[in-house]
C-alpha cells in the first residue's frame, strides 16, 4: 500500500481537495465524484501540517470534511449558529468546531497532528451488501517524535439531502483496523 506523507506522494485528487479547502477559507467543496481515499487523504495531509498556512488550518479542514448535523436536528447548531459535525469518537452525537478541535487535540486523535507519515492499511470496504452509502478504510499513522505506529479506521458515509448530497464524508474515526476484518 502506498505511503502518504508531506513529500509529494499524495494522490492528485487529495491535493486538489486540500488546496481548495485551505485556500478557500475552508469552505466545503466536496463533490460526489471525490473518492473515500481522497477525503481521508485531505484530512490526514491537513492534520499532518496543522498550522499551515495558518494556525489550526488542518483541524479546520478535517472539520470541513466531517459529516455535518442536519440543521433541523436538535443540537445541530451551537449558540453562535455554527454548524456542528459528527463526533469522531464513535458516539452518535454532533459537536461544534471548538469541541471538535478539542477532540482532535486530545488522545487518541492527537497523534494525527503533525504525524511523521501515514499509509493506507486496508482497501476501501463497503460493509453492507445492501447499502453502498457506507465505507471504511484503515490507515497506519506514524506519530511524530516517537515513531510509534497507530492504526485508525475512518468510517465514511455518503451524505444525504443538502449541499453535500452524495458526497463522501467522515462520520467516525475508530482506533484499530476494522478495514481488514
Amino acid at each position: 500500500m502506498e505511503s502518504m506523507s508531506g513529500s509529494g506522494s499524495d494522490p492528485a485528487a487529495a491535493f486538489d481537495i486540500l488546496h481548495i479547502a485551505v485556500y478557500n477559507d475552508h469552505r466545503r467543496t466536496l463533490e460526489p465524484r471525490v473518492s473515500c481515499l481522497a477525503v481521508i487523504s485531505a484530512q490526514l495531509e491537513a492534520l499532518q501540517r496543522n498550522d499551515w498556512p495558518e494556525e489550526g488550518a488542518g483541524v479546520a479542514t478535517a472539520f470541513a470534511f466531517t459529516l455535518p448535523a442536519s440543521a433541523t436536528e436538535a443540537g445541530a447548531l451551537d449558540s453562535t449558529g455554527a454548524v456542528a459535525v459528527s463526533r469522531w469518537s464513535g458516539e452518535r452525537s454532533f459537536v461544534p468546531r471548538p469541541a471538535f478541535e478539542e477532540l482532535v487535540r486530545a488522545p487518541p486523535f492527537s497523534v494525527l497532528l503533525g504525524c511523521d507519515s501515514w499509509k493506507v492499511a486496508s482497501p476501501v470496504v463497503f460493509p453492507s451488501s445492501r447499502h453502498s452509502d457506507r465505507a471504511v478504510q484503515a490507515v497506519h499513522v506514524q506519530a511524530a517524535g516517537t515513531g510509534r505506529t497507530h492504526t485508525f479506521t475512518f468510517c465514511l458515509v455518503r451524505a444525504g439531502p443538502g449541499s453535500h448530497k452524495d458526497c463522501w464524508m467522515t462520520s467516525r474515526v475508530l482506533m484499530g483496523d476494522y478495514g481488514n476484518v
